[in-house]
């Protein structure tokens, strides 16, 4: 039984630790892990495919520029997508913290969406977007109807226009 409480806290993975998780295996238990006949488990075709899909560019290594290897770290941004791709449904959701929120393929927690919205309550879209360095777009996708620095809106000055 994979341990997800464990392993959804991280952001990134080593190749060789999903790999193991391809495998229905703890990467934590690794040493031990032996196949139906007792041999030591072979994780080669694991982790050819996923170098294979860092190069080319579906999956996303950390530092980009590092050498591809066993323990190059994947972004597990870019690894629930792939995984759900592939069919490992229960992986990826067993990787997926739920602790955090996901909003249009970016991770903001509701601690951070808040700030977000109060921010914005005070100062603005604008300005909020430049605090925040997101487009003007993005905020009004993250917090639907929310309220802009208080001033005049088009209702009031249709309103109060000379006759």
């Amino acid at each position: 039984m994979l341990d997800y409480e464990y392993w959804h806290q991280f952001e990134t993975l080593h190749v060789w630790e999903i790999a193991a998780l391809l495998a229905r295996i703890d990467p934590r238990r690794m040493p031990d892990a032996t196949d139906e006949n007792g041999d030591a488990l072979e994780l080669a075709d694991e982790i050819r495919m996923l170098k294979s899909a860092v190069s080319a560019g579906t999956l996303v290594a950390v530092p980009i520029s590092a050498a591809l290897d066993n323990r190059t770290e994947i972004t597990v941004k870019s690894l629930l997508p792939w995984l759900r791709a592939r069919g490992h449904h229960d992986l990826a959701d067993g990787l997926q913290n739920p602790a955090t929120e996901t909003v249009m393929g970016t991770k903001w927690t509701p601690a951070k969406l808040a700030e977000l919205e109060s921010f914005r309550k005070t100062h603005g879209t604008k300005e909020t977007s430049e605090r925040f360095k997101i487009s003007t777009a993005r905020i009004r996708q993250l917090l639907p109807g929310g309220t802009e620095a208080s001033g005049p809106t088009l209702e009031d000055c249709w309103n109060k226009r000379p006759l």
